[in-house]
């Protein structure tokens, strides 16, 4: 279970293990709004490409949804160069 947030505000709850948005949230809201057009569902089972999703996948989707960044495989390449064990530190 993940929490979605938008200009730093919590807008629903994630569950990337069904694909569900379990809280209710405003309709109208844009960022629910991207997720529920990919399949996830408030209530019903999911839809389109979450369904195809496997868990990561679908954290993938969730993460272009909310945020608009486009991952690739190879932006998950080692070595990875951050917080404590980065270089230089």
């Amino acid at each position: 279970m993940g929490h979605v947030a938008a200009d730093g505000q919590v807008v629903c709850e994630l569950d990337a293990l069904t694909g569900r948005l379990p809280c209710a949230a405003a309709g109208t809201e844009q960022t629910v709004g991207n997720l529920l057009s990919l399949g996830f569902s408030r209530g019903d089972e999911p839809t389109g490409l979450v369904v195809a999703a496997d868990v990561a996948g679908r954290v993938v989707l969730a993460l272009r949804a909310v945020t608009g960044v486009e991952l690739q495989e190879e932006d998950f390449d080692d070595p990875w160069l951050g917080g404590l064990s980065a270089a230089g530190r």
